[in-house]
C-alpha cells in the first residue's frame, strides 16, 4: 500500500516536531543541543511530550535523530500496534492502539483530579470532598447576578454559555425588604 501525501506530509510534520528543539539550538555539539532541548522542555509541557519522542527515537543517545533511527521508532510503533504480527495495520488494531492512548490519558486526567479532591488521602473521593462548598462558592459570586443567593434557569444558562470566560457578577446592594402583615 502506497502511503498518501497527507500521510508523508503528516509524517514530515512530526518528524520536524521531534526534531526541531535540538535543531534549532544552533549548538555546535550534541550534549550542548540536548541541554537547551532539556531546558526548553521544562519551559514548556508541550514541548516536554516531544522530547520524550526525541529521547525515544535517538537510540544511541547522542541528542540527534538519524533517518535510521527515525525508521526503527517509527517500525517498532508500527509493530506495537500490529497485533496479530502479519505486517499489516488493521481498522481493528488501529482502534485498539488509539483507545489504549486515549485510555492513558484518561486515567493521568483521573489521578490529577483524585490528587485534587482526595483531600484526606484515603484514596476515594468522599461526598463532601466532591461538593466542597469552594466551587459553589465560586460559582454564585460569578453568575447571581442579582444576588438573591439562588441560581435561576437564565442565570445557569448564562454559565453554561459563558463557562470560564464569564466576568465576576457584579453584586448589587442588598437590601432587606421589610416583613409587612398580610393585606397591607
Amino acid at each position: 500500500m502506497k502511503p498518501t501525501k497527507s500521510a508523508i506530509t503528516a509524517g514530515v510534520a512530526c518528524l520536524t516536531l521531534l526534531a526541531a528543539p535540538a535543531l534549532a539550538t544552533g549548538h555546535d555539539t550534541a550534549a550542548q543541543a540536548a541541554g537547551a532541548a532539556k531546558a526548553a522542555a521544562k519551559a514548556k509541557p508541550r514541548i516536554h511530550g516531544y522530547m520524550a519522542l526525541f529521547t525515544k527515537a535517538d537510540t544511541n543517545g547522542d541528542g540527534l535523530l538519524s533517518p535510521d533511527e527515525i525508521r526503527a521508532y517509527r517500525k517498532a510503533i508500527f509493530e506495537s500496534r500490529d497485533s496479530n504480527g502479519d505486517g499489516k495495520l488493521t481498522k481493528q488494531e488501529l482502534v485498539a492502539a488509539a483507545m489504549k492512548r486515549v485510555e492513558q490519558r484518561i486515567s493521568r486526567r483521573v489521578d490529577a483530579r483524585m490528587a485534587r479532591r482526595d483531600k484526606n488521602g484515603d484514596g476515594a473521593i468522599e461526598l463532601n470532598e466532591a461538593v466542597g462548598s469552594r466551587g459553589i462558592d465560586r460559582l454564585f459570586k460569578r453568575f447571581d447576578t442579582n444576588g438573591d443567593g439562588r441560581l435561576s434557569a437564565a442565570e445557569m444558562m448564562r454559565a453554561a454559555s459563558m463557562g470560564s470566560k464569564a466576568p465576576r457578577a457584579a453584586r448589587p446592594a442588598q437590601v432587606k425588604q421589610p416583613v409587612t402583615p398580610s393585606g397591607n
